[in-house]
């Protein structure tokens, strides 16, 4: 497989994890994404995007019921091939938000405005996959 598909295979699951299939399993999404955090964060995450999502337990929790989130584009790979750019695509995106410290429904069926975001990718050469390192660019479509 090419770097490029490796890294849109990467970035594809982890975004998954943070949708559910139906309203009704959205709960459920959200206590294992949060009871899975740190496992999580490690696994997908490096850099200041790591240190982002570990320094504070977030008071609320989104979950995407519907919509579609693509990676459009992976480029900017240095001379070392170590390190790179990829750009999402979030529409059509409704949600349910949760309370991280009840779990109490917040808000059901919340339409997030379609929006776009570019992060750079490195190589974890000591785990042997690609993470996401820090966020660039973003904006509403």
């Amino acid at each position: 497989r090419s770097v490029t598909e490796t890294i849109v295979a990467t970035v594809t699951e982890y975004y998954a994890l943070l949708r559910a299939d139906s309203e009704e399993a959205a709960l459920d999404v959200a206590k294992r994404v949060m009871a899975d955090r740190q496992i999580l964060a490690t696994r997908y995450f490096t850099g200041s995007a790591l240190a982002g999502l570990l320094s504070t337990r977030p008071p609320q929790f989104q979950v995407g019921t519907s919509g579609r989130t693509a990676v459009i584009d992976v480029r900017g790979f240095g001379p070392e091939g170590l390190a790179g750019f990829y750009t999402i695509l979030v529409t059509g995106t409704m949600a349910n938000v949760y309370s991280t410290s009840d779990w109490t429904l917040v808000a059901r069926n919340v339409k997030v405005a379609d929006f776009y975001e570019t992060w750079r990718v490195v190589f974890d050469a000591a785990a042997g996959t690609w993470k996401i390192d820090s966020k660039l660019a973003g904006g509403l479509k």
